[in-house]
């Protein structure tokens, strides 16, 4: 049995594993699914948020644990896990990274905007009157995210999508080769991906080698499009 903590991305919250996790939790594992500060049931101002927050939150849920956990990340979940990792790498037994920002250390989710000059977000975000968050036009939210799935889980998900504080975006990654290098990575390609799209998700990854790539045919939301794939894809990361 192994312990999973699945760490959502940018505008979302817990509630985008709500058909993954029953998948995890049927073949026996434990699966945490936490709200990071600021979206969906942990409500916090966004001019409070910060990466540190992030990284605090994801990094007391697992001191509370007795056993080591797989770390998944998708999207900007995948700057929060690199950074826990660097502070609890003996406790973590792999990092998964959905279609993931695996930054190199120093460099911030805004320092890779040359690499995703062919994203529907390019150009398109809005800020907040206070400049606290970041806001995705309404008429994009299907297209960059949710481009292939269905209705009812678009609904699902357009009633639950927040402004997302700016300070995670800006913070540059701070990791090192002997903590976030000594810990197993893994990353799980969206190929038709419209906000991160693929050339960036590889320029990563190729950046920061990853023992295992796993090549999705989806869009930016494979727990809703292709949950069944992506949950196989865990539960073999969780045997091997």
């Amino acid at each position: 049995m192994s312990t999973f903590i699945l760490v959502h991305g940018a505008w979302q919250g817990a509630w985008c594993w709500n058909r993954v996790t029953p998948l995890l939790l049927a073949a026996g594992h434990q699966v945490h699914t936490p709200d990071l500060p600021g979206h969906s049931n942990n409500p916090l101002p966004s001019r409070l948020v910060s990466t540190a927050g992030y990284v605090r939150a994801i990094s007391d849920l697992i001191e509370h644990l007795d056993h080591e956990v797989i770390l998944v990340g998708h999207s900007m979940g995948g700057m929060v896990i690199s950074q826990v990792a660097e502070q609890l790498p003996e406790r973590i037994a792999k990092l998964v990274y959905i279609s993931g920002f695996l930054l190199e250390n120093g460099q911030s989710i805004n320092d890779m905007e040359p690499q995703v000059t062919n994203s529907k977000l390019a150009g398109k975000l809005l800020l907040s009157g206070d400049k606290s968050s970041l806001i995705v036009p309404d008429q994009l939210i299907r297209e960059a995210f949710y481009s292939d799935c269905n209705e009812e889980d678009y609904r699902f998900a357009l009633t639950r999508f927040q402004p997302q504080p700016v300070q995670p975006f800006l913070t540059p990654a701070q990791h090192s080769e002997g903590r976030l290098g000594s810990v197993t990575r893994v990353y799980i390609e969206c190929l038709y991906d419209r906000a991160i799209p693929i050339v960036a998700q590889r320029f990563m990854h190729q950046n920061l080698h990853c023992a295992k790539i796993v090549t999705l045919e989806c869009a930016h939301s494979p727990f809703y499009s292709t949950y069944n794939k992506l949950a196989g894809v865990l539960l073999d990361v969780s045997t091997r």
